[in-house]
Parts: structure tokens; C-alpha cells; sequence
């Protein structure tokens, strides 16, 4: 069993030290994170932008299929069909009772 890849994270630390330490090698790998984090930030950003935006539309148009179904499927009732039926008796005439 070769335990070379528990030294990795050492190897790595201790080589990101040497460079640092040659000062133009140093500040140019300092300028390429710089230059990296912040295409990330902006990268962010303009996702967060797009979210912003698109959120409104998004909950519109889920709006308007709801609307939609709501009104092809017909108003729901607020009454259960039993009590339809009874108001629907009630208000017939009583004529052919006895």
C-alpha cells in the first residue's frame, strides 16, 4: 500500500510557498487568482442579475396557467353536489306534491 497521496496536500502547500516566495513567479500566480476570482464574483453577479429578472416573468406566466386551467376546468364549486341538489329541490315548485 503506497501512502504517496496522504503527502499530496503537503507537496502541494509547500510548492504554492516556493512560488509564492520568487517575487515576479509570485505576483504572477497572485495576479492569475486575482484575475480568476474575480471572473467568478462577475460570473455570480450576472447570474444573480438573470435570476432577478427572470423571477417576475417566471411567476407571471405561472400565473397565467393557473388562471387557465382554473377557468377551462370551470369555476370550483364551494358547495358539495349533495347540498346543490338540496337547494336545487328547495327551489322547485311544490305543485304536483301532495
Amino acid at each position: 500500500m503506497s501512502y504517496a497521496i496522504e503527502w499530496m496536500p503537503a507537496a502541494a502547500f509547500l510548492g504554492l510557498v516556493t512560488i509564492l516566495c520568487v517575487p515576479y513567479l509570485g505576483f504572477l500566480v497572485g495576479m492569475v487568482l486575482l484575475v480568476v476570482v474575480v471572473l467568478v464574483a462577475a460570473a455570480a453577479l450576472v447570474a444573480l442579475a438573470g435570476a432577478v429578472i427572470a423571477a417576475p416573468y417566471l411567476l407571471g406566466r405561472s400565473a397565467r396557467r393557473r388562471w387557465q386551467a382554473w377557468t377551462a376546468a370551470g369555476r370550483p364549486q364551494s358547495r358539495p353536489a349533495r347540498a346543490r341538489a338540496a337547494a336545487v329541490d328547495a327551489s322547485r315548485p311544490a305543485s304536483g306534491r301532495v
